[in-house]
């Protein structure tokens, strides 16, 4: 089984509205919430402009997703298949060029692999026949209906499945066991230039065990503060 470590971080700090559930949008956070202990750095990252809340908890401990070797993310990989959270399928991928990077996408169709890098599904298929072809099919895996059920709001079945599976494994084997792990942590360089700061996502089953301390000062529970964010205080809520 993978080798878990825990880095201990009492004090992170979120950018952002924390709005009620029928105003969240789809995102890498699922139900929880995106924090950092560098949030001058993860404004300029993220390009953020919301207001800041530290959120406290003395005994948190946060699950470091980039100690996992090669062999932890198979076996992470494999549980969520055999749980029934990963099924194994053939997607399309093309490298799509933005203003700034370009970068692999995955696409569930070789029409829309076509469409993103402005071709119809007739005019790529004849550019492949020519040996300029843009996009390819290899073998991947996506997030099945159950799994996707219980991220929430998850922004796409094909979308990081790779996080997903750590992310289900943590909440549904770590936590349990350990009742200090509030959620998954990368351990990334303070590096604007190059994109990263330290980071991780707050799981929503343990938003309640938090104190927030807004810009005046005032502290005060996170669900006092925000009591439409439907935060559980019951960590079996999360896995029903």
């Amino acid at each position: 089984m993978p080798y878990i470590e825990n880095t201990y971080i009492k004090e992170v700090t979120h950018i952002g509205f924390l709005d009620g559930v029928e105003n969240r949008k789809p995102s890498l956070d699922g139900g929880g919430i995106s924090v950092t202990t560098k949030p001058e750095s993860w404004r300029s990252i993220k390009g953020l402009n919301g207001p800041e809340f530290t959120l406290i908890f003395p005994t948190a401990q946060w699950v470091d997703a980039m100690t996992f070797g090669d062999d932890d993310i198979e076996d992470i990989k494999n549980w969520a298949v055999k749980e029934g959270y990963l099924r194994e399928t053939t997607a399309w991928f093309a490298v799509v060029a933005s203003d700034h990077e370009a970068e692999v996408k995955i696409f569930a169709t070789q029409e829309e692999a076509a469409r993103a890098i402005g071709r119809t599904l007739d005019e790529e298929i004849l550019a492949i026949s020519n040996g300029h072809g843009g996009t390819w099919a290899d073998p991947t895996f996506k997030i099945t209906p159950r799994g996707m059920k219980q991220l929430e709001r998850w922004p796409g079945n094909m979308v990081q499945w790779e996080q997903a599976a750590i992310s289900l494994y943590i909440r549904k084997v770590v936590v349990p066991k350990r009742p200090y792990v509030v959620g998954i942590w990368w351990s990334e360089p303070d590096n604007v230039e190059a994109g990263c700061a330290p980071s991780g996502i707050l799981f929503p089953e343990r938003l309640h065990l938090f104190e927030v301390e807004d810009e005046e000062g005032e502290v005060m529970s996170f669900n006092e503060k925000f009591p439409d964010f439907n935060a559980p205080v019951d960590p079996l809520v999360a896995y029903a």
